[in-house]
């Protein structure tokens, strides 16, 4: 009987580059979400 062998056994710098990008571009698209999300509101309450 074999014990099951962790997917993750082999972990390439490529992966590791794979999953900080894809981090960092979540990161970038949050702050720009809440920058337009600000402006917006900025907006809103000049125009009144």
């Amino acid at each position: 009987m074999k014990t099951p062998v962790p997917c993750d056994t082999r972990r390439t710098p490529f992966a590791e580059a794979r999953r900080s990008l894809r981090l960092a571009v979540a990161v970038i698209a949050a702050m720009h979400l809440t920058a337009l999300l600000w402006i917006v509101i900025g907006w809103h309450l000049a125009g009144r």
